[in-house]
C-alpha cells in the first residue's frame, strides 16, 4: 500500500512540475488583463523585495490602507524603481510600472511615477545601499529597525522575488485554464448531443435496421441502468442514479475535477509570499477550488433553465439536464467546502494562532464567502430526492431564495479581485433573466392574451369515483393542434401560493359530433358499446379539445380537490382561472413506426390519448396499443366515455386494462360499470417484459415503447426494452414521458 502511494505521489509530483512550468502564462488577456505577464516579473519582483522592508515613513492613510500607504511611500516608491534601472531592462521597467499603476491610481487616487522621471545617474545609483532578505526582513516591527533610506536588493534576494511572482500567478494561470477546461467540457458533450441528434434527423426510418454498434450501443450504453434496475427510482429515498452513459459521463467530470486539484504547485524555500511550504500548499489548494467552484455556475444555470436553447439542439430531456444540473452542483458545493477549509488552515499556518483568523472575520470578502459557503452546502442538504419528492413546492421556494442569498454574497466574496471572476457571474444573470423572460412571455401569449376573447378559465371536474381531476382548456386553446410529447407548467393564480407551478402532459383529443357540447360525460351517463368498431376515416369528425388530468396529491393539487370537495355530489365542477406556461418538451411523432405500445399508470394515460389522436388524425397506418395499469374499473370507464370516446373504436387502436387492487367480481358487477368495456381486463400488475415481447412478436416493420407513470415503472419499463434489445425480431425504440421534478 505504502509502495502504490509513493508511486501516485511521483506521479503527481512529476505532473505538477510539468505543468508549472509551462510557458508562456498570460494566454488570455482579455479576462486577466491585471496579471503580469513575462516582461512584468522584473519590475514586480523589485516590488515585493521593497515591500518586506520596513522604511521609516509615517503611513498616509492609517495602518489599513494598503494601496495609500504603498502609493505614498516615497522611500518604498524609490527602491522600487531604483531596483528595476539596476537589475530590469528599460522595457520590462515600463512594462511593470504600467501594469502597477493603476492599482495605485484606483486604490490610492494618484499613479505611480513614470520610469523617466525616476531615472539617476550610474554614480548615484551604486551609491544606493545593496541589501540582502536576511537584512530586509530584520527591519520589521517591533524588535526590526526601519531604514531612512531607499534601498536596492542583491541579485540572490530578487531572483527568489521574481520566482515568487512567477508561481504564484502560474497557479493562477493554470486555475484559469482549468476552469475554462471545464466549460470546455461541457461544449464538447452537448456539440455530441446536437450531432448525433442532427444524424439521427437525417438518419433511416425505424424499420430499416439498426448498425450492430449502435445497437450495442443503445443496450449497454444509452438505456440501461448504471447499476441493476434502478434509474428514475430513488434508492432508498435518498438519491437517484443517472442512466449508464449520463454516469459515464459525470463520472468522468468527477475525475476531471479531481485531477485539476493538484498539479502546478511548485513550492520552495525562500517563497517571498509564503515561507512555509505547507503555508504555499494551502494557499494554492484554496486558491485552485476556489477557481473550480466559481467555474461551474454557468453550467448550473445553463442545466437548471426551462428555455434552454441546447435542450432543443440536443433532444435531451429536462430530466437529463436536471440530472447534470444537481451533478455538477454538487462538485462545486465540494470544492467551495475544501476551498473555505484550506483558507481557514491557511490563517492558522500563517499567524500561528486564532488571532488572523478572528480578524479575518471582520473582512467583507471572508464573511460573504463562508455565508456563500454555508448557504451552498444547505441547499445541497435540502435538495435531496426526499424533500423534492414530499415538499416540492416548500423546496422550490427555498432553493430559489437560497441560490439570491448564495449569488449576492458570492458577488461580494469576488468583489476584491476588481471584475476578474464576474466572467463566470454575468452568465449567470444573463441566463437567468433571460429564461425568465420567456417564461413570461410564455405564460402571457398563452394565458394572458386569450383573456380578450375568452379568458383564461378553465373547467375542473372532478369525479370522487375515479379520484381524478379533469381540466378542460379547449375554451381559450382551440387552435392547438394534437400534439404528442409536450406538456405545461401549469399555474391557479388564486391565493397567496399562486406563484406554485407543476408540470402536466397536456392531453389533446379529438371529441366525438356527440360529445362536442359536454366534455365531462361520466361514467354512470353513458353504456360503452364494442360491437362496433368505425373505420378511421370516421375519425376526423368532431373538435379538438384539450384536458389535463390530475391526479391530486399535495400542495396545488390537493387545494383544487378540497374546494371540489366542498359539495357532496359525486361529481362536481368548477371554473378555474389558470395560467399555462409552455409548451415544452420535444414533440414527438411516432408515426414512423409500424406499432407502437404505450405503458402507462393512473393519470401517465395522458400520453397514450395524445399519441393515439395525433396518429390516427396522421396519414399513417401505425397500430397502437395501450397497457394501463389502474386500480379500479371507473377510471379506464371514464376516460373511454371522454378522450378516448372517438378513438377507442378504432381498428388500429387496442387497449388492456390491468387492474392492480380491484376484485375480479367487482370489476365484472354490470350494475355498478358498464357490462361491455371497449379493452380488456386483466388483473394484476402487468408483465411489462411480457407485454412488451408480445408486442414485438406481433409488430409488423418496428416497435415504439412509450412509458409514463411512476419512476418505478419507468424503470422496469427501461429495463424491459434493454432485455429484447439485439435478441431476433423487429427493431424497438424506447420513449420515456414519466414526469421529473
Amino acid at each position: 500500500m505504502a509502495l502504490r502511494l509513493s508511486s501516485v505521489l511521483a506521479l503527481a509530483s512529476l505532473f505538477t512540475s510539468t505543468i508549472a512550468d509551462w510557458e508562456p502564462i498570460q494566454e488570455y488577456n482579455w479576462y486577466k488583463d491585471y496579471y503580469p505577464s513575462s516582461e512584468d516579473y522584473c519590475f514586480n519582483g523589485c516590488y515585493t523585495t521593497a515591500d518586506y522592508v520596513t522604511f521609516n515613513v509615517t503611513p498616509a492613510g492609517g495602518a489599513d490602507d494598503y494601496y495609500l500607504n504603498l502609493c505614498s511611500n516615497d522611500l518604498k516608491i524609490k527602491s522600487i524603481f531604483y531596483c528595476a534601472q539596476k537589475y530590469c531592462t528599460y522595457e520590462e521597467a515600463v512594462a511593470g510600472r504600467n501594469q502597477m499603476s493603476p492599482s495605485c491610481e484606483g486604490n490610492a487616487g494618484f499613479p505611480l511615477p513614470t520610469v523617466d522621471s525616476m531615472r539617476i545617474s550610474q554614480e548615484e545609483l551604486d551609491q544606493v545601499p545593496v541589501i540582502n532578505s536576511t537584512t530586509g526582513l530584520a527591519t520589521a516591527p517591533p524588535e526590526g529597525v526601519a531604514i531612512n533610506t531607499p534601498i536596492v536588493p542583491d541579485q540572490e534576494w530578487l531572483d527568489l522575488s521574481i520566482r515568487t511572482v512567477k508561481e504564484f500567478y502560474v497557479n493562477w494561470d493554470v486555475s484559469f485554464d482549468f476552469a475554462f477546461a471545464l466549460i470546455g467540457f461541457w461544449g464538447l458533450v452537448l456539440l455530441i448531443g446536437i450531432v448525433h441528434r442532427a444524424t439521427v434527423f437525417f438518419g433511416k426510418a425505424p424499420g430499416s435496421g439498426e448498425a450492430s454498434w449502435w445497437l450495442w450501443t443503445r443496450k449497454n450504453l444509452i438505456l440501461p441502468a448504471t447499476f441493476g434496475k434502478h434509474q428514475a427510482e430513488a434508492v432508498a429515498w435518498t438519491y437517484t442514479v443517472p442512466p449508464r452513459l449520463e454516469s459515464i459521463i459525470l463520472f468522468a467530470y468527477v475525475i476531471m475535477n479531481f485531477v485539476m486539484c493538484f498539479p502546478a504547485y511548485n513550492l520552495f524555500v525562500g517563497n517571498q509570499y509564503y515561507a512555509a511550504n505547507k503555508l504555499q500548499l494551502a494557499r494554492y489548494i484554496a486558491d485552485r477550488t476556489g477557481f473550480l467552484s466559481i467555474a461551474q455556475l454557468p453550467m448550473v444555470w445553463v442545466f437548471a433553465a426551462r428555455n434552454d436553447p441546447f435542450m432543443w439542439l440536443t433532444g435531451w430531456s429536462f430530466a437529463t439536464y436536471n440530472r447534470f444540473h444537481r451533478w455538477i452542483a454538487r462538485i462545486s458545493v465540494v470544492h467551495a467546502v475544501v476551498h473555505s477549509i484550506a483558507y481557514t488552515v491557511f490563517e492558522f499556518i500563517e499567524y500561528g494562532d486564532a488571532s488572523g483568523y478572528n480578524l479575518s472575520w471582520t473582512a467583507e470578502y471572508w464573511y460573504c464567502g463562508a455565508i456563500a459557503t454555508i448557504i451552498m452546502s444547505l441547499m445541497l442538504v435540502f435538495s435531496g430526492y426526499y424533500f423534492r419528492e414530499k415538499f416540492y413546492d416548500l423546496f422550490l421556494i427555498v432553493h430559489i431564495g437560497m441560490s439570491i442569498i448564495f449569488f449576492v454574497t458570492l458577488w461580494y466574496h469576488v468583489k476584491i479581485f476588481g471584475g476578474e471572476f464576474n466572467y463566470f457571474l454575468y452568465p449567470c444573470i444573463a441566463i437567468w433573466s433571460i429564461d425568465r423572460l420567456l417564461r413570461i412571455g410564455r405564460t402571457v401569449f398563452i394565458s394572458v392574451m386569450p383573456r380578450f376573447t375568452k379568458g383564461v378559465k378553465a373547467t375542473a371536474t372532478y369525479h370522487r369515483t375515479t379520484e381524478m381531476v379533469r381540466l378542460d382548456i379547449a375554451d381559450f386553446m382551440p387552435e392547438k393542434k394534437i400534439v404528442p410529447g409536450l406538456y405545461y407548467y401549469l399555474y391557479m393564480p388564486a391565493g397567496l401560493r399562486g406563484y406554485e407551478s407543476h408540470p402536466f402532459t397536456l392531453c389533446s383529443w379529438r371529441r366525438s359530433g356527440s360529445n362536442a357540447a359536454s366534455p365531462t360525460h361520466s361514467i354512470n351517463d353513458k353504456e360503452v358499446e364494442t360491437s362496433v368498431r368505425p373505420v378511421s376515416s370516421e375519425y376526423s369528425s368532431g373538435e379538438t379539445a384539450h384536458t389535463m388530468l390530475v391526479r391530486p396529491y399535495a400542495g396545488m393539487t390537493a387545494r383544487l380537490q378540497r374546494k371540489l370537495l366542498s359539495t357532496h355530489t359525486t361529481v362536481t365542477s368548477t371554473q378555474e382561472t389558470i395560467f399555462l406556461e409552455g409548451p415544452y418538451g420535444e414533440p414527438l411523432d411516432l408515426s414512423g413506426y409500424s406499432d407502437i405500445l404505450v405503458i402507462c399508470g393512473g393519470s401517465g394515460i395522458t400520453a397514450a390519448i395524445s399519441h393515439t389522436h395525433f396518429l390516427l388524425s396522421a396519414n399513417s397506418t401505425t397500430k397502437i396499443h395501450i397497457a394501463w395499469a389502474v386500480p379500479q374499473r371507473h377510471l379506464p370507464d371514464d376516460i373511454c366515455a371522454n378522450e378516448l370516446a372517438s378513438a377507442i373504436h378504432s381498428e388500429r387502436v387496442n387497449m388492456t386494462v390491468y387492474l392492480t387492487s380491484a376484485a375480479e367480481e367487482e370489476a365484472h358487477d354490470p350494475a355498478k360499470l358498464p357490462a361491455h368495456p371497449p379493452y380488456e381486463i386483466r388483473f394484476g400488475r402487468p408483465d411489462v417484459e411480457g407485454v412488451v415481447r408480445g408486442c414485438r412478436a406481433g409488430a409488423r416493420g418496428s416497435l415504439a415503447v412509450v412509458t409514463c407513470g411512476t419512476p418505478q415503472m419507468s424503470d422496469v419499463c427501461r429495463r424491459a426494452v434493454v432485455k429484447v434489445l439485439g435478441e431476433e425480431g423487429v427493431e424497438v425504440g424506447w420513449f420515456n414521458e414519466t414526469m421529473v421534478w
